[in-house]
């Protein structure tokens, strides 16, 4: 990465000249020795404008921990590079109990300094991931100290017993304004290769790269996508199938072989769990996090009262959970109105699309409605495709909704004040995932179960579908890219970096992997709660996934900063809300089979009749309690199937069991080794002491 090349000790001096310029040349190092052992891993620090007395103070801190520095001084801003060599990195993965594989050996164990050339791989450069090299910078970033009383005096507010990144990011005012690690051009060059033409979506993507250099965390993100997109071709194909083999006279609302495909999409939803779950637990396994606890990682922003832990006996930070529990009720308060704004923006929505039709529905509102009608401005027959706008418009702004409830969840939930990472995380998706899923799947849900209308149903699937992923390509990918390409050919024009050099991470957007994991789940509820509906959808998403995985790996290494690199064993709470969608789906599906639609009818028409005024089916007489029967008793049926499956297939494959199995084996038998060899070292010196005690010359025989 090139930065403005500068000197700290005279930042105050450059930035007083109004007219210096960023020269996009190889940053000066700062206060290091010519002796200095190379550098692994870089974290930007950014400290904007800062009192020289600041940076001064900063720089020895960072220093006495270790670390190597590098100064980049701007008329707008300084930042520090700090850099890490490997013995830095080694004593943080001994002190965080890493494990590693022995040389030769089937063992993983707990990495030690002393040990060091016991573990693979030998050479130094290649013993950490760049993942791994990049998330211990931090770890030990965290754990430098800082002079509170000095920062007072300076007139920051700054909280105490924090992390060192978190308590000065966080303070009034902040004296870092941004953290990130750096991209290694290098390597991301070596990525990019990655990108190339197949036919299954996400073929070319290997994986172990991908870990290598992000991390977990990223890797199980997109080993789902890859897992997505080659399951789905099943149920892609038979869609396709039904589709195209579909008689033109019959529609979504009359087809009798769609509840057959609604039984193949829910023994496909809950199949591709139970195999996804046992492919997480050889990724776990192969990438040694199968042991990783959630629970460890604790929040540097957690606080409470100091007590002694009844166990440990150590002082611990308590949080009462009656405290957290009205921080709950606050949470679901502060969603109340953003929910009453997703709940207009689908009345305006749907009126403006015409699908309000009955005068009676509780959200008809006629002034919205007429532009609708036949001859309306968005209306159906409208000319230059007007009818396209309230469904677009809707879309967007429902996006910004979103946007605005992100900040509101995220703050909510830091009140929540939770113990560890996990909890957190998984507080902040169940909040957005209710939110979301309430404003995509609420129209969708009242055109189906309260108007009892599929092809309207089918028609706004659609249209949303498309609608939501031609955005998502565009303002998550394209646009953050051409910008950032905008910048760099200014700075060509101006001389500040040239044709060769990497996209510097200053111009990049902050990489948010949350939305990403939430738009494929939305997605994934389309296919699956109305596949009654939208047959088609799986073959559509099959399209779109082959776009999404190139569009989602291309912006992480062309148009967004590095992650931090994040360890994990699976894909944590989505999973969860997964199943969630896959249950559900079996009951909308057998609704909409039912009561939405006239598929039920096509095999069973005794049991309806036609409405002489409208001539829509309605249950006859007498009969409908056997259609509710049926429905339900078809639901009950197909989750009692899903329990089975559920039960009778192992979360984790043989081979996999096995080899930990293996592996805690070995690790108790070095165990009992060890406590052997220290208690035969503690008789031998027990017993030459004895000797010496007792005196006398010993004899030959002896």
């Amino acid at each position: 990465i090139f930065f403005g090349g500068g000197d700290l000790s005279s930042a105050s001096a450059n930035m007083a000249a109004s007219d210096q310029e960023l020269r996009w040349r190889p940053a000066r190092t700062i206060g290091k020795s010519k002796d200095a052992k190379p550098q692994v891993a870089h974290y930007l620090l950014s400290l904007g404008s800062p009192k020289q007395s600041v940076t001064d103070h900063l720089f020895p801190l960072l220093r006495k921990r270790g670390f190597s520095c590098r100064g980049v001084v701007t008329k707008d801003e300084t930042a520090l590079i700090v850099s890490a060599d490997f013995d830095l990195l080694a004593k943080e993965a001994e002190k965080r109990k890493w494990k590693k594989a022995l040389k030769n050996s089937e063992e993983v164990i707990e990495f030690t300094v002393a040990a060091k050339d016991k573990f693979q791989p030998s050479d130094r450069q290649n013993f950490f991931s760049s993942a791994e090299k990049t998330l211990l910078l931090y770890r030990a970033i965290q754990d430098a100290t800082y002079d509170v009383a000095f920062l007072k005096d300076e007139g920051y507010r700054v909280e105490e017993n924090k992390g060192f990144l978190t308590a000065l990011l966080s303070s009034k005012p902040a004296v870092i304004h941004e953290a990130y690690p750096l991209h290694n051009p290098e390597e991301i060059r070596d990525l990019s290769s990655m990108l190339k033409y197949s036919f299954l979506p996400a073929k070319s993507l290997n994986l172990d790269r991908i870990r290598n250099y992000f991390g977990e965390e990223v890797a199980f993100y997109f080993g789902w996508m890859n897992f997505y997109a080659t399951c789905i071709i099943i149920p892609a194909v038979v869609g396709m199938a039904m589709y195209l083999l579909r008689p033109s006279d019959t529609s979504v609302d009359t087809d009798p072989y769609l509840p057959f495909f609604s039984v193949i999409m829910a023994i496909w939803g809950v199949l591709f769990l139970i195999f996804w779950q046992r492919r997480c637990a050889v990724h776990s396994f192969q990438w040694n996090t199968y042991s990783l606890s959630s629970s460890d990682e604790l929040r540097p922003e957690y606080h409470g009262d100091i007590c002694t832990d009844p166990v440990t006996q150590k002082p611990t930070i308590y949080y009462p959970k009656w405290k957290r529990r009205l921080w709950y009720l606050f949470s679901f308060l502060a969603m109340l109105p953003l929910l009453a704004l997703g709940v207009g923006m689908m009345t305006l929505s749907l009126n403006l699309n015409g699908y309000v039709k009955s005068t009676e529905s509780p959200i008809y509102v006629e002034f919205l409605a007429q532009f609708a009608q036949p001859g309306g401005l968005f209306a159906s027959d409208s000319p230059y495709f007007l009818w396209l706008v309230p469904t677009l418009a809707h879309s967007i702004i429902v996006n910004q909704i979103n946007q605005l409830y992100s900040k509101v969840a995220e703050k909510c939930t830091d009140l929540e004040n939770h113990r560890t990472v996990h909890k957190w995380h998984s507080s902040l998706v169940v909040k957005r995932v209710f939110f979301e899923c309430f404003d995509c799947f609420m129209p969708l849900f009242y055109i189906a179960f309260y108007q009892l209308d599929v092809v309207t149903l089918r028609a706004e699937i659609v249209s949303l579908f498309t609608s939501d992923e031609i955005r998502r390509v565009m303002v998550e990918t394209m646009i953050p890219f051409v910008k950032s390409l905008f910048v760099k050919k200014v700075q060509l024009k101006t001389g500040k970096t040239s044709e060769t050099d990497h996209i510097p991470d200053t111009i990049l957007a902050e990489y948010d992997q949350f939305d990403d994991y939430l738009e494929m789940v939305i997605q994934f509820g389309y296919i699956t709660l109305f596949a009654s509906a939208f047959p088609l959808g799986a073959a559509v998403t099959l399209l779109f996934l082959y776009v999404e995985v190139r569009s989602d790996f291309f912006k992480l290494i062309k148009a967004y900063r590095r992650p931090l690199p994040m360890r994990a064993r699976n894909i944590g709470v989505w999973y969860d809300v997964m199943v969630v969608m896959v249950f559900t789906a079996i009951l909308t599906n057998c609704a909409i089979l039912g009561f939405s639609s006239e598929q039920l009818m096509q095999w069973m028409p005794w049991l309806f009749t036609r409405d002489v005024s409208d001539g829509d089916q309605m249950m006859a007489l007498g009969s409908g309690r056997y259609v509710v029967g049926i429905v339900f008793g078809f639901e009950h049926l197909l989750l009692v199937v899903s329990i089975v499956f559920y039960c009778a297939v192992q979360p984790v494959p043989k081979w996999v069991r096995l080899s930990i199995a293996r592996r805690e084996y070995l690790a108790k038998e070095r165990l009992a080794k060890d406590f052997e060899g220290r208690g035969s070292g503690r008789g031998r010196e027990e017993g030459s002491t004895a000797a010496g005690v007792g005196g006398g010359a010993k004899t030959k025989e002896e």
